[in-house]
């Protein structure tokens, strides 16, 4: 199946890489909020949102040969089947960008983003039409489809609101499963200091540019919420176990941080964590703990296979050491927005 998704996925997006299609968001600097924010308060070119702590997918609605299918893509690029009644029409090719958070029994799919709906790529669109396009969908579901129930929501008061009038769906499938088809609350930019408390669990913010691309996206999270992804090879129980047992293969990156990067092309990077053996060769999500100074697993990331790149830990390590908390974030982008 996974051959006919990508094809899917090479016609409708153009793409010419087997890796995730989705926008990969980067770590906010200090150094990045001048650039991106002093010219966009008049034209609001910026959005701002919540993230979601979940996991990312892509919600892909194709034909598998003359099979419709309906799955969801992980950042592994397995496939997880997704049954939901839809339209005969979104198996031309539809595509959502989404987290999925499971919440008290029930699977809500946050979708934040619209890459193609029914055979046409919106990559280039502005991301206000992405957003209405989403909306769409999930009216068009409740339209047609008896079996989805749609919630009466409240408008959003919030006068920085990006999206006016929440969206959600629900569906039951016939083993009590209870999936909510949710549009992410958004919000401009201008909202950095007023925004709403979230009825889902969240670890950071999201900044995502609404001129037309989907790669202009940044995130910022509490500084003891930064993560790097990590492969854990090792169960040696201290730092001089590491040196000894890998000085022929790695080179130190930062002893005081236990980094280390394979030496034939740094390619992907290691990080000292005391664990055991049976997480060897897994990927980690791995958080920095300031008071013992160590990285400490988070979660095992089950959606990817390859941990993050030597660039990305590098950019990463920089936004730990800046240790910007959202007070002095709200301070620094009201400074560049006004």
């Amino acid at each position: 199946m996974y051959k006919n998704i990508h094809g899917c996925l090479c016609d409708i997006l153009k793409q010419k890489h087997d890796g995730f299609p989705g926008c990969l968001p980067k770590a906010l600097t200090k150094a990045d909020i001048p650039g991106l924010f002093f010219q966009c308060n008049k034209r609001k070119e910026y959005t701002i949102s919540h993230k979601a702590d979940g996991y990312r997918y892509l919600w892909v609605v194709c034909y598998s040969g003359k099979k419709m299918v309906s799955v969801l893509l992980d950042r592994k690029m397995n496939t997880h089947q997704l049954d939901l009644p839809l339209p005969e029409s979104c198996f031309d090719g539809t595509i959502f960008d989404l987290e999925l958070v499971e919440m008290d029994g029930k699977k809500v799919l946050f979708i934040f983003d619209t890459l193609a709906l029914m055979g046409k790529s919106l990559t280039t669109q502005h991301y206000g039409f992405r957003i209405s396009c989403a909306i769409w969908f999930l009216d068009l579901l409740t339209n047609k489809h008896h079996a989805y129930e749609s919630y009466a929501e409240k408008e959003e008061k919030n006068p920085h609101a990006y999206v006016r009038v929440p969206v959600q769906v629900r569906y039951i499938k016939p083993d009590s499963t209870v999936y909510l088809l949710r549009i992410k609350p958004i919000y401009y930019i201008s909202a950095i200091n007023n925004l709403p408390i979230p009825d889902f669990p969240v670890d950071g913010l999201i900044f995502q540019s609404t001129v037309n691309s989907i790669d202009n996206c940044f995130k910022w999270k509490p500084p003891d919420q930064i993560t790097i992804d990590f492969k854990v090879l090792t169960p040696c129980s201290n730092i001089s176990d590491i040196y000894s047992n890998m000085v022929d293969k790695f080179k130190v990156i930062d002893g005081n941080m236990g980094l280390f990067a394979l030496e034939n092309g740094m390619d992907h990077m290691l990080a000292y964590v005391r664990t055991d053996i049976t997480k060897n060769n897994q990927i980690w999500e791995c958080a920095w703990d300031f008071n013992k100074n160590e990285w400490l697993l988070k979660r095992e990331r089950v959606d990817k296979s390859k941990p993050n790149s030597v660039h990305v830990v590098y950019h990463t390590i920089k936004v730990i050491e800046e240790n910007v908390k959202l007070e002095q974030l709200g301070h620094l982008i009201q400074n560049h927005t006004k």
